[in-house]
């Protein structure tokens, strides 16, 4: 069973993933790929996070999908909902951004140069005050970019922003 909350959660982004997906080229779409994060209930009350990846097999000459791949597995870190879309041959990820309610290409600067150096100094251990001192700037201004580096991501803590960037290749 799928929480209610992942399943609107689920239906958001089947319905942004198909509509980029019909956007592509139809000479593109059969290479096309989708993950995503979600929780299952099993009868017995315990959740697991999984992760889905659906690859297309098989596409109508006019571009319609028609039979699809589906693989589940469990899934790494604890953060439902992270999306991608590869394309297999363009270097490019594409990550759902829901606050956007949109998929955007993972290297058009979702997160500040700035926010990569907090991001970054944060994973090496450095508290707040280190960070600050290291980027002569103020504690203050170190928990704002790590706030909008949680909102940006819709993440709660610097290790799912770690993962976060590194299965979508932001960093």
């Amino acid at each position: 069973m799928v929480p209610e909350d992942d399943l609107r959660m689920l239906l958001e982004i089947n319905k942004y993933g198909f509509e980029f997906f019909y956007n592509l080229p139809v000479e593109l779409r059969h290479r096309c790929s989708i993950c995503y994060n979600f929780r299952l209930k099993h009868l017995n009350g315990n959740i697991i996070l999984v992760n889905h990846q659906l690859t297309p097999l098989t596409i109508s000459k006019s571009g319609n999908l028609l039979r699809a791949l589906c693989v589940v597995n469990p899934a790494h870190g604890n953060q439902q909902g992270m999306a991608c879309i590869r394309i297999t041959n363009i270097p490019l990820v594409y990550v759902y951004l829901p606050q956007k309610k949109k998929f955007i290409p993972a290297n058009s600067q979702i997160l500040s140069d700035r926010e990569k150096q907090v991001l970054l100094l944060s994973l090496e251990g450095l508290k707040t005050s280190e960070i600050a001192s290291k980027l002569n700037i103020s504690a203050s201004t170190i928990k704002y970019h790590k706030h909008r580096i949680y909102r940006k991501l819709n993440v709660k803590n610097m290790q799912e922003a770690a993962y976060y960037t590194s299965v979508n290749g932001l960093m």
